[in-house]
């Protein structure tokens, strides 16, 4: 007050840094306070919403967003925070979409923006529309390693293993620790039978995350590619070691197995089968 500032201005910093030493529920009352006194402002809204996604209650944070685009129909950040509530909690893709191309057109700089646009449209099923999407939000915003992924993603879909493989790579040099990233990129190599690339970029994926059956999987397929089927076999053993027993996978892999080292095989299977009570 001493500082001119009302009591909407007070709430917000005080909100703020609540938010910054990790107190939600001291910063969710700050801006339930202010609402209270300007229930006219959304940026209140906006920030309330917030808590309320981190807090876990997404209906109570859409309906608060929703009030903020409301009360004032320009306002960029409460249409980005419908698209992302709806996209990251298994909303309502239409309004994620409907809410997202808002924000795009109101700041149509934000690469951020247009990439989750491209998000929101390639959850939908429409490639068409999303590679544009990413597109231009990697131009805008190239330092966004999730982008490149996801953009990948869609050429790997449709077999366009060098685009792919462009962007996976592009990924990896701002995130180097996506292990997803890292996974498809040996699944590219695999399955364009460059399988000294794919051995060595899942032993990438398996430094990173030891327990990565499906890294295991490709490696194992890499090593038949090379007729290295010592290998391939000790491979499969560790995804029997690893495989959860009712893994639908887990039949094949012995099949696989038994043919490669019916020794190693047969251990593996005992070793997954509970004794009778």
């Amino acid at each position: 007050r001493t500082a001119n500032l009302d009591e909407v201005e007070v709430r917000l910093r005080l909100g703020s840094g609540a938010r910054k030493r990790g107190a939600w529920v001291a910063a969710r009352q700050h801006y339930e306070a202010a609402s209270h006194h300007a229930g006219s402002d959304p940026r209140i809204f906006n920030v309330l919403g917030e808590v309320h996604l981190f807090e876990g209650n997404i209906q109570q944070a859409l309906a608060s967003f929703r009030r903020a685009a409301r009360l004032d129909p320009k306002f960029v950040s409460a249409y980005v925070n419908i698209g992302l509530a709806n996209l990251k909690h298994g909303g309502r893709t239409r309004e994620a979409i409907a809410a997202l191309e808002r924000a795009v057109e109101l700041s149509p700089q934000s690469g951020k923006t247009w990439g989750l646009l491209g998000w929101a449209y390639d959850t939908q099923g429409d490639g068409e529309a999303a590679i544009p999407a990413y597109t231009r939000g990697i131009e805008l915003a190239p330092e966004h390693a999730e982008q490149y992924h996801r953009l990948a993603m869609i050429y790997q879909t449709r077999g366009v293993w060098g685009e792919a493989e462009r962007l996976y790579k592009a990924a990896l040099a701002r995130n180097g620790g996506l292990v997803q990233t890292q996974f498809n990129l040996g699944f590219v190599y695999l399955e364009q039978g460059r399988f000294k690339e794919a051995v060595a970029q899942n032993e990438k994926v398996l430094t990173l995350r030891p327990d990565h059956v499906d890294a295991y999987l490709n490696l194992a397929s890499a090593w038949i590619g090379l007729s290295a089927t010592e290998r391939a076999g000790t491979a499969y053993a560790r995804v029997l070691e690893l495989m959860d027993g009712a893994d639908p996978r887990r039949s094949s892999v012995i099949t696989q197995l038994r043919s490669l080292n019916p020794d190693i095989a047969d251990q593996g299977v005992d070793r997954s089968t509970p004794s009778a009570p």
